[in-house]
């Protein structure tokens, strides 16, 4: 009874219902479109992250993160043993040692200090396939002679190019100064706005360099599910011992994690902004249904029908409105950012010129939680239309012109 006469009382403005309605349906609609959004960008952060630069895990000697700064090359281990130990742990997937310092790279004509990284040229692409995409000219270096990677800003700097003769000056673990001759083999794109001006050397010329024959200061993990990371770290750090420390990329890649805690922000203000709207849409619509309809609301309270029951009935007519448009705005967001995610979106993220491939997608609970908020909000917006209608004086409601 009371649904049949909340459908009946849209329908007799059909113009006017067809503009609330579509005022839920495109708010719907866009919040599940910017989340799809959001979710593949911040997908493609992470893969950027775990699979070309942090990888999903690292490992360190106890302290090494704090005195990062001083380049401890005396916090190193010896590789092999932990990498055979980290490797065994259930979920790792592969596992690469890493020597990072700094050092001065002298190229044709001038001379720039760099942060260089020291990786195995073979283990590195199992836990950091994404390396190749950086590589702008030139290739991977290749064992046994290996060679050396830079960025462009270096390669202009140093005035070198690809096959340039390059000295690298660096202290080794005991403060004494050494050099190494490696050959340029390639230049690297910048994959993001804090990415340095880095050098990626193979790991065997570090440990010559910097006198530490089959030691790493830092081990990279790739693990098999990256849901399960936090898993996985404990059960690194439970068999590796104490005088480990295991990190994931979020502890490390601070800038990622700021970046999606703004995009989550972000949406949750557009978010806002489109329940606001929804809510003012729907109220202005029931409060012209009830100034329009005094007369037919005087005679139903009239013939008997109770105050509670006038508010039930429109409050239902704003549920009808918020369920049908909420319904109708996430399954048109759920289809477009499907079509989307179909063949991804290529985007450069801002400070970088190397492209990400963003796959849109939104989780099911998502876009069921955007529906029962639209109608939530509808109900909400219909409590001050419903309690000024039953407010009505039927006597007053019947003479009303």
């Amino acid at each position: 009874m009371m649904l049949d006469l909340a459908v009946r009382n849209l329908w007799r403005q059909p113009r006017r219902t067809a503009v609330t309605l579509a005022a839920v349906v495109v708010g719907t609609l866009v919040v599940v479109g910017v989340r799809g959004f959001l979710n593949g960008i911040q997908d493609a952060l992470i893969r950027d992250v775990t699979r070309g630069t942090f990888g999903a895990l690292q490992i360190h000697k106890k302290g090494y993160l704090e005195s990062l700064e001083a380049s401890p090359l005396a916090l190193s281990f010896d590789a092999a043993p932990l990498l055979a130990r980290a490797a065994a742990v259930d979920g790792v997937a592969a596992v690469a040692a890493r020597i990072p310092f700094g050092g001065l790279l002298a190229g044709s004509d001038a001379s720039v200090f760099a942060p260089v990284v020291a990786v195995d040229l073979e283990a590195e692409l199992k836990v950091c396939p994404r390396r190749l995409n950086a590589i702008q000219d030139g290739a991977w270096p290749t064992m046994p002679d290996g060679g050396l990677l830079m960025s462009r800003d270096l390669a202009r700097g140093t005035a070198s190019g690809l096959g340039t003769e390059m000295a690298l000056l660096s202290a080794d673990v005991d403060g004494v100064m050494n050099g190494a001759s490696l050959k340029a083999t390639g230049t690297l794109r910048q994959l993001g706005p804090a990415d340095p001006k880095m050098v990626l050397i193979p790991l065997h010329v570090a440990q010559e360099l910097l006198r530490m024959p089959g030691r790493a200061t830092e081990v990279v993990v790739a693990v098999h599910n990256l849901d399960e990371l936090d898993v996985v770290r404990d059960r690194l750090a439970l068999a590796l011992g104490a005088d480990f420390e295991v990190h994931t990329w979020k502890d490390l890649a601070t800038m990622v994690r700021d970046a999606q805690a703004g995009q989550n922000a972000a949406l949750s203000i557009v978010s806002l902004i489109f329940f606001i709207i929804t809510l003012f849409g729907v109220a202005n619509t029931l409060l012209m249904a009830v100034l329009e309809r005094v007369r037919e609301i005087g005679t139903m309270l009239a013939v008997g029908m109770r105050r509670r029951k006038v508010v039930g009935l429109f409050v239902t007519e704003a549920a009808l409105l918020g369920i049908l448009g909420a319904t109708l705005g996430a399954l048109l967001g759920l289809a477009v950012v499907t079509l989307l995610g179909l063949k991804g979106l290529p985007i450069a993220p801002p400070g970088s010129n190397t492209p990400m491939m963003v796959i849109p997608r939104v989780e099911l609970l998502f876009v069921l939680r955007s529906v029962v908020v639209g109608a939530l909000g509808a109900m909400l917006a219909a409590l001050y239309p419903a309690w000024k209608a039953s407010k009505l004086r039927p006597v007053e409601a019947l003479n009303a012109v």
